[in-house]
């Protein structure tokens, strides 16, 4: 029997509640030598706990095995929200036969349990980290099921051909080969649109995950740094009329329609003596290569010179949106002849009402990747790679031999059954749950 576990289940920090969870064959008994009233299942009791001269008033609830979270019996006290409190309630229970939870040890033995699918129980790491609307509705998603809707029934489908590949082996004599190979690689393209589909939906999920990464980037002085603090709402980068204020980038987070948008101010492009000024400017170009959308800001009220020339260059082929600020004064007219290649131009006064402009077109693109609430994204990145990991399995399929053709059907079988759970080891589940937050 698996030790008994116990673990703060709510954030650090002073809070009006703390919970603390107790897992395992003990926890009935360790709670019973805690509180002072017997504890009735699925009951909420007010009672005390005392931990040496530590005494507090709260409410018990025992979760008997196998009607609980993680499947065995399980006791969640809630006490006052003090860190320093739970904390003796934890090491009470230590002293008593628990030892402390690991990170996601809790939904691990809800998992070995098979109180929760592995793709659910990673989900739960998912809605607590969910930073966006759209990544918590994934993530909601998820826990309910979609992923395994999708891929459960490509598990099936790969068991039932092996079988049938199998019995081609066994019993050649009674099987029309050439017929039944037919079905097979017909199955098999089946399979083959389905993963593909899964696999293109994760550029979408990576989207919901990661958010996108927006980097605004100009030469000194056109009004970057005002366009990122009005933006935000706040005063984030220092605005001066010396140029080369910012000399590193500052990134901040902020939602549009639900979706993260990590909106990154980077250092003037020029050519400059400051070596600190000339790391920034390298960092700069470092940052447009990994940006998902450029804002090119220009100041509309000069005239074009060479370092505006070698940002046009820059951006030339990337997903961008060119921003000819400083719209209230006067355009010079040498602006209208550019060539700034694909992407949308917009004219803006970023002092002004420039800002929701410029979200506005960003909205704009968030709207064109489509993201429906009620699609199914693969946003885990290990479910991608094992996903891209059975394609190319399935495109180095062999029908020549029906032998190799089994050993490789059982190859994404393995790959896909990673993800749902039904092949997974000791060493990947551990890498699974290290990843959760404690007492979860």
């Amino acid at each position: 029997m698996e030790k008994t576990i116990v673990g703060i289940a709510t954030p650090l920090g002073v809070g009006g509640i703390g919970i603390v969870r107790i897992s395992g064959g003990d926890a009935l008994l360790i709670a019973r030598k805690m509180v002072d009233k017997d504890l009735t299942p699925r009951v909420a009791t007010l009672c005390s706990v005392s931990v040496g001269e530590v005494r507090d008033e709260v409410i018990a609830i025992y979760f008997a095995a196998p009607n609980s979270y993680t499947g065995e019996d399980v006791i969640e006290i809630q006490a006052h929200g003090n860190p320093l409190l739970l904390k003796k309630i934890v090491e009470g229970a230590v002293n008593l036969g628990a030892r402390v939870a690991t990170a996601g040890e809790f939904t691990k033995r809800a998992f070995l349990n098979g109180k929760v699918a592995l793709d659910r129980a990673e989900s739960v790491a998912d809605i607590i980290n969910a930073e966006s609307e759209a990544e918590l509705k994934t993530a909601s998603r998820a826990f309910s099921g979609v992923i395994a809707s999708a891929i459960s029934p490509i598990e099936s489908l790969l068991f039932d051909l092996r079988a049938s590949v199998e019995a081609m082996l066994d019993y050649p004599e009674s099987i029309e080969i050439e017929t039944e190979t037919a079905k097979i690689k017909s199955s098999i393209n089946d399979i083959k649109k389905r993963v593909e589909t899964l696999i293109a939906s994760a550029q979408t999920g990576a989207v919901i995950r990661d958010g996108i990464r927006v980097v605004i980037v100009g030469k000194p002085n056109v009004g970057k740094s005002t366009l990122f603090n009005v933006m935000l709402g706040v005063e984030r980068s220092i605005i001066t009329d010396i140029s080369g204020t910012t000399t590193d980038i500052i990134s901040e987070t902020f939602f549009i329609d639900g979706v993260k948008i990590c909106l990154v101010d980077t250092a003037g492009i020029r050519t400059t003596k400051n070596v600190i000024e000339r790391f920034g400017v390298e960092r700069s170009h470092d940052a447009i290569d990994g940006a998902d959308l450029v804002l090119a800001v220009f100041d509309s009220s000069v005239e074009i010179d060479e370092f505006d020339v070698e940002i046009i260059k820059l951006i030339r082929d990337k997903n961008k949106i060119v921003v000819l600020n400083k719209q209230d004064l006067t355009e010079k007219k040498c602006w209208n002849a550019i060539d700034f290649g694909s992407g949308e131009i917009i004219k803006v006064s970023a002092k002004l009402s420039g800002a929701e402009t410029v979200k506005k077109k960003i909205a704009e693109k968030i709207a064109g990747l489509n993201i429906n609430g009620d699609a199914v994204y693969i946003t885990n990145k290990r479910h991608e790679d094992l996903l891209k990991s059975a394609l190319k399995n399935l495109n180095d399929l062999d029908f020549d031999k029906m032998d190799l053709l089994a050993s490789g059907l059982l190859q994404v079988q393995n790959l896909i059954g990673e993800i749902t759970g039904s092949n997974i080891t000791e060493k990947t589940l551990d890498a699974i749950f290290s990843k959760f937050c404690l007492g979860k």
